[in-house]
């Protein structure tokens, strides 16, 4: 039996050990461990496996069939799913209980259309483009989807769950459209029961030296207890051919 020319070693207790150094800080906040593209590469049920064991209490993915393919392996916790095509089978998603971000007026409209054909209310997180231009409902469009939005949830066909942005300025936390939470985001009617802004690819703080599996709050470096520092658990370096 010929032992395979490279292997690649997931550190999942630096994993668990990040959720619950994130958990210690903030133990009433909801926590989304984002497991997109396979768990960046490092294997999306593991990792979430092991990030909900630590305390997380969502999991996130850009697409319904990573939405669903977790559900299919049993995992029941709440799934935020945000990049989709308005062509995407939304009444599998609804069905299967996955939160769905909205983009645009067509893309609420689609969702809703899934959520009537699964005969189930969509749960819906409106996502607006605060500059960073990455996805999201352009500000001019804003009025018009918080109406479509406040109606379905009117009539039964949606609930909307929350309210979102990626930051545009996540590595200047003072900048002021990180602190702003401009009261025209909401409206009575589609009043959400959340707002959240998720940092963009930049990092607040200075990343650590090797990527991993990213959480919306946490990576998969491991953090030391005394310092806060982070060590990678990605990949080691023999495994790093097989991964580029």
């Amino acid at each position: 039996m010929h032992r395979p020319r490279a292997e690649a070693l997931v550190d999942l207790a630096a994993v668990r050990h990040n959720v619950e150094v994130l958990r210690a800080a903030a133990p009433t906040a909801a926590l989304m461990a984002v497991v997109k593209a396979d768990g960046y590469g490092h294997g999306a049920v593991p990792v979430a496996e092991a990030a909900l064991a630590a305390g997380a209490t969502w999991l996130g993915v850009c697409t319904i069939e990573e939405a669903l393919a977790l559900r299919t392996a049993g995992l029941s916790a709440r799934i935020l799913s945000w990049l989709h095509l308005p062509d995407d089978d939304f009444a599998a998603a609804v069905a299967a209980d996955v939160d769905l971000s909205v983009a645009s007026r067509a893309h609420l409209a689609a969702v809703l259309a899934g959520a009537r054909h699964a005969e189930k209310p969509a749960r819906l997180h409106l996502k607006i483009d605060t500059g960073l231009t990455r996805n999201g409902v352009q500000p001019a469009d804003w009025p018009d989807v918080l109406d479509d939005a406040a109606k379905a949830q009117a009539d039964g066909t949606a609930q909307v769950v929350a309210v979102w942005s990626h930051l545009a300025h996540a590595d200047e936390p003072r900048h002021p459209r990180s602190t702003g939470r401009p009261s025209a985001w909401t409206r009575p009617g589609a009043r959400p029961a959340a707002t959240a802004w998720t940092p963009s690819a930049t990092w607040p703080t200075p990343p650590p030296p090797s990527p991993g599996p990213t959480c919306t709050s946490t990576s998969s470096a491991r953090a030391s207890p005394s310092t806060g520092s982070t060590r990678s658990a990605a990949p080691s370096r023999r495994a790093r051919c097989a991964r580029r």
